[in-house]
């Protein structure tokens, strides 16, 4: 796990070492443990390494026999044992034990071609001297960063948006890009907070050379209901998946432990991580004051089932307000789920009791169907008007339920404005009550029209009502907010967050089922719950979902509201000036009725402003 940054210069002048030096210096907490640059030609390499993997011998950069291949990476490649015992074979001599050699000698055999046999989270970067050219992969899922941006000539790259800035020496807040944050929670890909820079992104490459760059997809999840079998073969060929996800996860030089929610998802990895390991499991779990939930009681089952060595952490709202203070500054481009904060204080607990690794239960939603917006909605709510109106019928529910219910009045316009705002919980009523400029407004929209394109009637007929669903998810949500606010908040603390449900091999599985097969007895995750039995405790198989969201309606009106209070009306930044008539929310934050409704809003444009404050406004 390391921070990696470089630069490749299109007129074949060579890169000076400031910028590289400036960019890893940046990235200090995604890896403490080293540094190291590569300098040739025209291109430049820079990495800052937390060391998981062949601890003393897997420093950075990293090259082939002849010096001609050279390469830095951030992530982890699981099956890097087996594709060295491979390479071996055919000769390549290895001077580390580091699986990120792994890279450079399967490039040798099989250039680019080589990623589609990697299993890892990984984004990395590969000089090819001979060709003078330069290759930047992202893994399938996204689960590892990497932004990027041309610049006076020449692109820079970098695992880190603060890192990059520093490399370019500019910063300009995008303003469509904060729209899509307002009402997602999140920017997502392939955008950045910043006019200029983008993300690359899942399942990506840049092909860089003296011709320019080249974006190429080299993944994507097509395989809906291509699977035959029975349900039996299923579960079966799920748990299978299941457990050798965790097995190769499981390899570290480093002690590791697991974030333990309680849910389905994470109790699956501790149970299938505890036979594997030979002295007992670590795991750690938060627990909301304020928020009524039997998640640590499951999470403390759980951990005794299983013989874990268990940590659990009370959270309070004053609790969550200085940890997020103390994230802000690691948060490199700002994100609005409260899931953030909690994350980022359990990872900074493990550090402290000197775990390097924490498995997490993450991504099991998006590919069993765990979200109730997968599902056919309530009769009669807003998102079910939006799904069965026609747009004519649409837009004069709408204009009718305009002063009654301004909330539902926005949602019922259309099936993807209600489908976005279901995940982020944003008040658009409020957002367009308050934007002083209506094209504003209307790009607030806009973001979720583009981002949620698919879910159109001909989206709909192709993939079906909760698979199309399913992979927007997978593809936008997970990748935009929970494997983000997952890497930030862990590498704030210089820990690594791995996500052994994601092994690729699993994700085509899942979306390769008949939806009667993955849903099965029509529940959400029922073949996934199926797979489960015997393996955890009957009452937690079949329990429902409770999310590890904190209780934002209760904070905002505790220590938390009190600071977003005072951040948006007191002393606001120009940039909320300039976009909002502060009147408006000022009424919303300061009335208690209506301040619970804008909770999540109210608290993403607080997030945003003491991000800016830190980043931008120095």
């Amino acid at each position: 796990m390391c921070g990696i940054a470089g630069v490749y210069r299109f007129d074949g002048g060579r890169v000076e070492r400031g910028p590289l030096e400036a960019m890893t210096a940046r990235m200090l907490h995604r890896g403490p443990d080293d540094e190291g640059f590569y300098r040739a030609d025209a291109v430049g390499l820079g990495m800052r390494r937390l060391s998981i993997i062949d601890l003393t011998g897997g420093h950075q950069p990293l090259g082939n026999e002849d010096g001609t291949v050279w390469v830095v990476m951030n992530g982890e490649i699981y099956n890097y044992v087996e594709l060295r015992a491979e390479l071996e074979a055919k000769g390549h001599r290895f001077r580390t034990r580091s699986d990120t050699e792994t890279i450079v000698h399967l490039y040798e055999e099989e250039g680019t071609e080589a990623v589609r046999r990697l299993n890892g989270m990984f984004a990395f970067a590969l000089y090819d001297a001979a060709r003078r050219a330069l290759w930047v992969v992202r893994d399938r899922l996204g689960v590892k960063p990497l932004f990027y941006t041309e610049h006076a000539g020449a692109l820079y790259f970098a695992s880190d948006l603060d890192a990059l800035v520093a490399g370019i020496g500019s910063r300009e807040v995008d303003r469509a890009a904060f729209l899509r944050y307002l009402g997602l929670g999140y920017v997502p890909h392939p955008h950045s907070i910043y006019a200029g820079v983008q993300k690359l992104s899942p399942g990506e490459w840049l092909w860089v050379s003296r011709e320019g760059v080249r974006v190429e997809p080299y993944w994507r999840v097509a395989m809906f209901e291509s699977w035959r079998g029975t349900d039996v073969e299923a579960a079966a060929q799920l748990r299978h998946l299941l457990d050798d996800a965790v097995r190769l996860e499981l390899r570290s030089d480093v002690p590791l432990g697991v974030f333990l929610s309680g849910g389905l998802d994470s109790s699956a990895v501790v149970a299938l991580a505890a036979s594997r390991v030979d002295r007992p499991l670590r795991t750690l779990t938060v627990a909301f004051a304020g928020k009524a939930s039997a998640d640590e009681g499951f999470a403390r089952e759980v951990a005794s089932a299983f013989a874990t060595e268990h940590r659990e952490l009370a959270l309070t709202s004053a609790e969550a307000a200085r940890g997020l203070e103390e994230l802000i500054p690691f948060l490199d481009e700002p994100i609005a789920d409260s899931a953030v904060i909690p994350s980022y204080l359990l990872a900074r607990e493990a550090r402290a009791e000197g775990i390097k690794v924490l498995l997490t239960g993450a991504g099991g939603d998006e590919m069993f169907g765990g979200y109730r917006r997968h599902h056919w909605p309530r009769a009669g709510s807003a998102t079910w008007l939006a799904e069965v109106l026609p747009a004519r019928a649409r837009a004069v529910a709408s204009r009718a339920l305009a002063a009654m219910d301004p909330e539902r009045a926005v949602l019922v316009r259309d099936p993807r404005i209600a489908f976005g705002a279901g995940i982020s919980g944003a008040s658009l009523a409020l957002c367009a009550g308050a934007l002083r400029r209506r094209e504003d407004a209307a790009a607030l929209l806009d973001g979720f029209t583009q981002t949620f394109g698919a879910l159109s009637a001909e989206g709909r007929a192709e993939h079906g009502f909760a698979y199309l669903r399913m992979s927007l998810d997978l593809g936008e949500y997970l990748v935009g907010n929970v494997l983000a606010l997952l890497d930030k908040s862990t590498m704030a603390c210089s820990v690594e967050g791995r996500v052994p449900l994601l092994d690729h091999r699993l994700v085509e599985f899942a979306f390769a089922l008949p939806a009667s097969l993955n849903l099965l007895e029509g529940r959400p995750k029922g073949l996934f719950r199926r797979a489960l039995r015997g393996l955890l405790p009957e009452a937690l198989v079949d329990r429902g979902k409770d999310g590890f969201n904190a209780p934002m309606g209760v904070w905002i009106d505790d220590a938390l509201g009190a600071r977003i209070d005072a951040e948006l009306c007191d002393g606001p930044i120009d940039w909320l000036d300039d976009l909002f008539d502060l009147d408006v929310l000022r009424a919303a934050a300061r009335d208690p009725r209506r301040r619970r409704r804008a909770a999540e809003t109210l608290y993403s444009l607080f997030v945003f402003s003491r991000w800016y404050r830190s980043h931008v406004d120095k």
